[in-house]
């Protein structure tokens, strides 16, 4: 049986996490990189953005379709390409059975030789499974 004071402090942290997920949705941080170049593989980078506890570079292919590239923290899942220190994902809510199209996954592998080759300061980033850890409902992509 739950007595009444652990009934209401749970209802309170309810209440609270319930009042902080919208904001983890909407909190996307623009993300200045040094050297990050404008563009890779014919894809314009059009932006860089800490999101959910990752790089995130949202993209666009030379048709005009928008994609996302997450960058995490190197653990244990394996991402489309690997770093020494980190492992790159498309954001495509395919959970990993979608086929990638080809000019994304060109464009990935460009910017993970450029991470590898350049060794920016990022901030700090989640690997992939303790970012699926803490937001397990795995919506990863920018909100429009």
């Amino acid at each position: 049986m739950v007595g009444r004071r652990r009934f209401f402090q749970g209802l309170g942290a309810a209440a609270g996490a319930a009042a902080l997920a919208p904001s983890l949705v909407s909190q996307a941080q623009d993300l200045e990189i040094h050297r990050l170049p404008r563009s890779v593989a014919g894809h314009e980078i059009e932006g860089a953005f800490t999101y959910l506890g990752a790089v995130v570079l949202r993209m666009r292919d030379d048709s005009g379709q928008q994609y996302q590239i997450d960058i995490l923290a190197r653990g244990g899942a394996q991402g489309v390409r690997d770093t020494s220190h980190y492992s790159l994902f498309l954001a495509n809510r395919g959970n990993g059975n979608k086929a990638t199209d080809e000019t994304h996954g060109a464009s990935l592998i460009a910017i993970a030789d450029w991470l590898e080759s350049e060794q920016p300061n990022l901030p700090a980033v989640m690997t992939f499974e303790e970012r699926s850890a803490a937001h397990p409902n795995g919506n990863f992509l920018l909100p429009s």
